[in-house]
């Protein structure tokens, strides 16, 4: 049974690179109107980010990084999580050489630190968040309600973490903001 099971996971994987071509083929084909020029998918490649698709159609490297951290969701759910954390990792790289950071760079980031507080590597979910957090005040600002949950999602962590000093401050600034956005009503606040 269990040869089984690592003959369909090596099956997944070479499958997965056909798809994922067809999947940027077509993105090109509908955002770009042309497919020139587009040889292989770029994480078949050495160097994902680097490759000359998406240098040439950022759209394409959006997509792909969107296409990334939404397989990553599925494949936390169904357990595998080194292989999401390689596709998260994979799909943030690719917004870093883009030069994205924005709201949807917070949401692959908490993410992937939530992959980690679930895994119980609270030391490498505690970095990611501390980026989201800034990310977002810079992106949203102090009193925006994502900024709130930013600040919930560190402020949880230090709790887990048994860093109470830490957790307080933080959490009490997210409902501080929740509480100034929708008033006293208990389901949000």
């Amino acid at each position: 049974m269990q040869t089984a099971a690592i003959q369909q996971g090596s099956e997944r994987e070479t499958f997965r690179p056909a798809v994922r071509k067809a999947l940027l083929v077509l993105c090109a084909l509908v955002v770009c109107g042309d497919v020139s020029g587009f040889t292989e998918p770029p994480s078949a490649k050495k160097s994902a980010v680097r490759s000359q698709e998406q240098r040439r159609y950022p759209a394409l490297a959006t997509f792909t990084a969107r296409y990334l951290n939404n397989h990553a969701l599925m494949d936390a759910k169904f357990g595998r999580f080194a292989l999401a954390e390689h596709e998260y990792q994979e799909a943030l790289a690719i917004l870093k050489e883009i030069g994205e950071e924005d709201r949807v760079t917070v949401i692959y980031l908490s993410n992937l630190a939530n992959l980690y507080q679930g895994m119980g590597q609270y030391a490498k979910a505690e970095p990611l968040f501390q980026q989201a957090l800034v990310i977002q005040k810079t992106v949203a600002g102090e009193e925006h309600p994502d900024t709130g949950t930013s600040l919930d999602f560190l402020g949880m962590l230090y709790r887990l973490m048994g860093q109470y000093a830490k957790a307080e401050p933080l959490l009490q600034q997210a409902l501080a903001i929740r509480k100034k956005v929708h008033g006293d009503r208990k389901r949000h606040v």
